[in-house]
This record gives C-alpha cells, structure tokens and sequence, in this order.
C-alpha cells in the first residue's frame, strides 16, 4: 500500500546523497538444484519443491553454452490456401534441440537455437538466430517458424526485435508474444510463451548456476 512504500522509500533514500533510480519488484528467484548440484536460477516465482523437477526437464541446454526454458507455447497458426482455418495448439512437452542445426557463437558467427516442437498431428520447427554484438550487448536478430499439420504446411519469418539483453544478462520474460511478419498470403501464426528464458552463454560467475540475472 501507499503507507508501506512511503515508510520504505524514506529508509532507502535517508542515506542517499545523489541523484539514484530505485526499482522496486515482487518477483524473486527461484533457485533450484538437480542431483548434481547444479542450480536453475530463474526469475519466476514458484514454491521450488514442486517446481525442482519440472524445471530441470524443461531446460534445453545446447553444449552448455546456450540455454532456453519455457513452460510452455501456445500457438494459434490461420493456415493459408486452400484450408483458411485457424488452428490452436498448446505444446507442453519438452522441444527437442535439433543438433546438427543448433550451436554457440564462434568468433563472429552467430549462435543459433533449432528446436522442434511435436503434439499430435502438429509439428512446429522454431528456429532463433542470435548475434553477439558490439557495445555490450546480445539480440536475436531472426526467428523462423515452420508448421505442419495433417493438412497444411507454412513457412514464417518471425518479428523479434525484442528479445536483447545486457553481455552478461539472460532475457526473460513471464508472457512472451511473438508473431509473424507480413506475407503475401493470409497464413498467420502467432506464438505465446509462458515464463521464456534466453541465455547464449556459460554464466561467467558461476558455472553451477545456469541462468544470470535477467533483463
């Protein structure tokens, strides 16, 4: 309430003596261990218990230099000629890095993150391009999505200007939206994700520890 943030605002600043930008949140870590003592720190806050487990399957680790986590992705995909219908998927299982596609920056050539998502008839190929960049900063500088169902098929580019964070930062995002760019067809798709962590690098402080603090 008013009263408390003013009681705690008086206690931060009484020692202040320049000008200072104070950021105030309810979100905590969550700091979770598997049986190698080896912690998924995230910024989603959930009782660890019930989540130790589930996070550590939900993890997508390329040579332990690339880190993706979600919870889960829902698609809502409008087919293009001759279907027109809009299609609603929810993947909750786990994506599959594809190996031979996904991999680290090396020197300047960008990390690349290929997952593939699978629920039924449904199949859809993510694929995130990301660039170190000069300044002090890392951004995903393309996304693709391929989709195909029992009746259709579509190729998209994907609008991710967004997704950028700090050298040494993860980026997260608890309601993470994403959708296609214009194409000359009417094929639309759209994608959701819940509690999205990006990380294309080893933590530098401890290696025990996959995410850093994120953006």
């Amino acid at each position: 309430n008013d009263e408390l943030i003013g009681d705690l605002w008086h206690k931060i600043t009484q020692n202040v003596s320049k000008d200072a930008l104070f950021v105030i949140t309810g979100r905590q870590n969550a700091n979770i261990y598997d049986e190698n003592d080896t912690q998924v720190n995230h910024r989603f806050r959930r009782a660890a218990k019930a989540a130790k487990n589930d996070d550590l399957k939900r993890l997508v680790s390329v040579k332990s230099c690339l880190f993706y986590f979600t919870r889960s992705l829902a698609v809502t995909y409008t087919t293009s000629e001759p279907y027109w219908q809009t299609i609603d998927t929810k993947f909750d299982s786990i994506p599959k890095p594809v190996s031979d596609e996904s991999k680290c920056w090396e020197g300047k050539e960008p990390a690349v993150l290929d997952l593939t998502y699978t629920k039924l008839d449904t199949t859809l190929k993510l694929t995130l391009t990301i660039a170190n960049k000069k300044g002090g900063y890392w951004r995903v500088t393309k996304g693709s999505a391929f989709i195909q169902t029992s009746k259709s098929s579509d190729d998209f580019t994907l609008d991710v200007n967004e997704i950028t964070a700090g050298d040494k930062f993860s980026y997260s995002c608890s309601q993470l939206k994403i959708a296609s760019k214009n194409t000359s067809n009417s094929a639309q798709i759209r994608l959701k994700f819940s509690e999205f962590q990006l990380q294309p690098f080893e933590n530098p402080v401890n290696k025990k520890i996959v995410f850093t603090s994120s953006e």
